[in-house]
């Protein structure tokens, strides 16, 4: 293999493809990442054997070639490198000479051929849409999927395609809190598809693969994978082999109580009121009280026998009746963040049913959190 190419453009592959590093895994291989250099392109790969990830750079490839590289010490050592012309170089032993500027490197590779290639699921279900389409609606699921892997099926993000609705559907849930993304994308008239993406994959997609923009990625899914693709990257990942729960049958239908309040009004009075919650339960009590007509007052109170306590009322729109609940500000706060618009909805039932909070003017998100029964 013989290839030069950007010290920016190496970099910046290489920090896409370091999700996929195997750590402590074993097994040597699986902390390398494999060079593959073809056509004009140099190929960076990375597994850990339940996601792979494959980055593509743009250089001039004198010859074709492959060796692993062990990722540790390439990612900390190709960082501190001047942005000039990086040149590779290996040997018939898998020795790997780097010259870059005034920098002569050689470091010792492992044999390509040890590296286990994932590969790419064929006859799998495609949809399409805009990167950041995508992108926000993976971080607005996964948020709340839970941390642990206790339950599998809620270590993810439950994705569905509807070909009748024509939109998708990104769900997580650690059974404390819900939120549900709902998104318009591009798929086959004739399936509808389900799967779990793993919680690792979601959180890689959202931080590195996926961009901010409207260029499109395409995802594929089949029983056991997902694959999604960008101009640049593939990301292969297994699904969570399970059911999710029907969380649509605990979403309250009827209320007795809801209440519109300005979204950053609201969280500035969370923030405030959650200093004097009481440690490990995060208790905020919010009170949802008409006073005429359809106006009332949101009042959220906090009391802490070690430090103080507080209270705030902030102008509301009310309709139903007097009404409170208890809530963790924590998963409060996480539900406002993701939510897209100036003011948003609180639908409360009673104080031990979950309160349901949703963008004003808009259908496409849903977000619930489980009461604290006292």
């Amino acid at each position: 293999m013989n290839i030069s190419c950007l010290q920016e453009n190496l970099s910046a592959a290489l920090s896409i493809v370091r999700s996929g590093i195997g750590k402590e895994s074993g097994l040597p291989i699986l902390s390398t990442i494999l060079f593959r250099a073809e056509g004009k392109l140099l190929y960076l790969n990375t597994t850990n054997l339940e996601i792979a990830v494959q980055c593509s750079v743009r250089g001039k490839v004198e010859e074709e070639g492959s060796v692993a590289l062990p990722a540790k010490t390439f990612l900390d050592f190709i960082s501190l490198l001047p942005k000039e012309k990086i040149e590779l170089k290996t040997g018939s032993d898998s020795l790997v000479t780097l010259t870059c500027g005034s920098y002569r490197t050689k470091i010792h590779g492992l044999a390509p051929d040890e590296f286990p290639l994932i590969q790419t699921p064929e006859n799998g279900v495609v949809i399409r849409c805009a990167q950041s389409v995508f992108k926000k609606a993976l971080s607005s699921a996964g948020h709340a999927a839970a941390s642990q892997e206790t339950r599998p099926e809620l270590h993810g993000v439950y994705f569905s395609w509807g070909a009748s609705q024509k939109k998708a559907v990104c769900v997580g849930t650690d059974a404390y809190r819900l939120s549900e993304k709902i998104f318009t994308i591009k798929g086959p008239e004739d399936t509808n598809i389900s799967c779990i993406i793993p919680l690792r994959t979601v959180q890689e997609l959202s931080r590195s693969i996926l961009s901010d923009d409207e260029q499109e990625c395409e995802v594929a899914i089949t029983e056991t994978q997902v694959c999604v693709r960008t101009e640049t990257v593939e990301c292969i990942s297994k699904v969570v082999q399970g059911a999710f729960p029907d969380y649509q049958s605990i979403i309250p239908q009827n209320f007795h109580t809801r209440a519109i309040v300005h979204c950053d009004e609201l969280g500035r009075a969370v923030k405030a009121t959650s200093l004097f919650s009481r440690g490990g339960l995060n208790d905020v009590v919010c009170r949802l009280e008409p006073t005429d007509g359809t106006h009332g007052l949101v009042t959220l109170s906090s009391a802490n026998a070690a430090i103080g306590e507080n209270t705030v009322s902030l102008d509301a729109e009310i309709t139903g009746g007097e009404n409170s609940i208890t809530i963790n500000y924590r998963y409060l706060l996480d539900g406002l963040s993701h939510v897209e618009s100036d003011t948003v909805s609180l639908s409360v039932v009673d104080t031990q049913s979950p309160c349901v909070i949703r963008p004003v003017g808009k259908d496409d998100f849903t977000y619930l959190i489980m009461p604290i029964r006292e």
